[in-house]
């Protein structure tokens, strides 16, 4: 074994390791054997030949002048999370709404109805497709039960229609966030609770140690419905926030996660650590989680500022470039932003696009957009269409040359060459 395998090896080992140091992610036994499996590679690190080090080449400029199987060795070492490009998926969590329920909505609102006919297969079935990138639209209910009867489901049933039961009762009756996209409309989710989506995440994540970093986004939902009978929701305060810190926590532990304060390191701010080029490389990355809250400026300004301020939670906050804790931007048209986008790349920032919005594209079969997402370089490239729907068109969206992960094409266009980065 050379002396890059070992650091590969150990790194693989250090995120199992992190992955099950709490109650839900592995028994003791479980922990007492990658302990063990730590120090026989150790071992075997320290017993590698010297010239084995010396035929890995790090410090050249790409992973082929690394030397024969020293690629990967190289990838992980010179490249950081910022420097590459994968897909994501919108509302990942979204089933489809009920064919009964979906008439009732088609017939009310011909002119928004369609925007929603889409649906996602479940989040573990998605990252064994290649998905990196996770979108989940969060709802506050501590006192539990808030969800559990739905406005169209209500209508349909009025109706005379046979609909589906809801799912998930029990998960949806107790305390907790709770996932989905519109309630009373778009209620219906692959996962109903923060809990659930991400141990479906956690849980691929332990199975496969060696995966690129991943982008979680929470998108906090406080707006209420304006239809009559609709259920209230609930805003986002600080104790809601601290109880979010807590519920994310609770599956990932802080060793898991890509935080703000890894980000920051020694500079005075979390955008002054991106400008620094701080981001992990991605031998320390590889089998962990960054999470980030999607919600107005205003919303997060409890969570921002609590104390320790951002350094001190275990999330990012979506920000504008020139805001302190800035570390991951967002813009969905990737037309009309492509030059910010392509700037904030190059700053050191992340970005996430998209490559079609409401369906538009896809029943069109037009693909300006998702040319311009992979060209405008951003990080995480968002799609409802990794798979087509055949309803639709055969529009669907992959990685340019294909696989899952790619060098970036702006950051380091040739640095990785025909090698994979996953």
């Amino acid at each position: 074994m050379s002396r890059v395998e070992c650091a590969i090896a150990v790194t693989r080992l250090s995120a199992c390791g992190a992955k099950v140091a709490f109650p839900e992610g592995g028994n003791a036994m479980t922990r007492t054997a990658l302990a063990s499996a730590s120090l026989l590679v150790l071992a075997a690190c320290n017993e590698a030949p010297a010239d084995t080090a010396a035929s890995c080449r790090l410090d050249v400029a790409t992973a082929a002048e690394a030397g024969e199987g020293c690629a990967r060795g190289w990838i992980d070492a010179n490249l950081r999370m910022n420097d590459i490009q994968t897909l994501g998926t919108h509302n990942s969590y979204k089933d489809w709404i009920a064919p009964e329920e979906f008439a009732i909505f088609m017939a009310t609102a011909p002119k928004s109805a369609p925007a929603l006919e889409y649906g996602h297969e479940p989040l573990a079935a998605q990252l064994d497709w290649g998905i990196r990138q996770f979108e989940i639209d969060i709802l506050h209910d501590p006192q539990g039960g808030m969800f559990l009867d739905p406005l169209l489901r209500r209508q349909a049933i009025a109706a005379g229609k046979e609909t589906p039961e809801l799912a998930f009762k029990d998960a949806l009756a107790k305390p907790g966030f709770k996932v989905m996209h519109v309630p009373d409309l778009d209620y219906r989710t692959t996962c109903p609770t923060l809990v659930a989506c991400l141990t479906q995440i956690r849980d691929w994540s332990a199975a496969h140690p060696d995966h690129t970093p991943m982008f979680i986004m929470l998108n906090t939902k406080e707006t209420p419905a304006s239809w009559d009978g609709a259920t209230p929701v609930l805003a986002f305060d600080a104790a809601a926030y601290d109880a979010l810190d807590a519920e994310v926590l609770s599956v990932f532990p802080r060793e898991a996660l890509i935080t703000p304060a890894d980000i920051k390191g020694d500079n005075a701010t979390v955008r002054e650590g991106v400008l620094a080029n701080n981001w992990p490389v991605l031998g320390e990355a590889r089998g962990r989680v960054m999470i980030g809250i999607l919600a107005s400026r205003e919303s997060t300004e409890p969570y921002r500022n609590g104390p320790g301020g951002i350094a001190a939670r275990p999330m990012f906050v979506r920000a504008v470039s020139t805001d302190p804790d800035a570390a991951w931007l967002m813009w969905d048209d990737p037309i009309a932003n492509q030059e910010a986008i392509r700037q904030a790349v190059r700053d050191g920032f992340i970005v996430r696009t998209r490559t079609e919005q409401n369906t538009v594209e896809p029943r069109a079969n037009t693909t300006e957009k998702r040319e311009a997402a992979f060209a405008s370089s951003g990080q995480f490239v968002s799609t409802d269409y990794y798979k087509p729907n055949p309803k639709f068109s055969d529009f669907s969206v992959a990685l340019p040359g294909g696989g899952v992960v790619r060098c970036n094409p702006l950051r380091v266009p040739t640095a990785c060459g025909e090698h994979t980065v996953e």
